[in-house]
């Protein structure tokens, strides 16, 4: 027989899957994998994140991830900027993308690129992205 769990229990088990309930002595990389992505609306969100999680944290560690590209903010579920691991984002591309094309076909970005050709336009967003990172705005000029 399957014992069922209280509503109480099983929100403590999730705080604890999420590593919510007590600090622990994990790497960064394998927490950002466990948690398949942490909010990144915010840059600075990913850091107060795993400074709530990990003892200790060294906000050093994650800026070497995302400045070698390790680590990366992108759109990722219900198209809102996520932290994953480049690892984690070449894995979830072929999930996520059919959703964010979806998204894209009903932005005001899809109508200001009507009739470009749209696989020139991200060829030339990826050799922009490939030279230094940029955000949204960046990339709009």
């Amino acid at each position: 027989m399957t014992e069922v769990l209280s509503t109480r229990a099983l929100n403590r088990a999730t705080l604890q899957r999420q590593f919510l309930l007590e600090r622990v002595q994990r790497g960064v990389p394998e927490t950002i994998e466990h948690l398949v992505g942490m909010q990144a609306q915010n840059p600075l969100d990913p850091y107060y994140g795993l400074w709530a999680r990990l003892e200790p944290f060294q906000p050093e560690t994650l800026s070497a991830l995302i400045e070698n590209r390790s680590a990366v903010r992108t759109a990722l579920l219900r198209a809102t900027i996520h932290l994953v691991t480049a690892n984690d984002c070449l894995g979830l591309d072929a999930t996520v993308r059919p959703v964010s094309r979806r998204t894209f076909r009903s932005t005001s970005f899809s109508r200001d690129t009507a009739g470009m050709d749209i696989e020139q336009l991200l060829a030339l967003g990826r050799q922009l992205l490939e030279a230094e990172p940029m955000g949204r705005a960046q990339l709009g000029k």
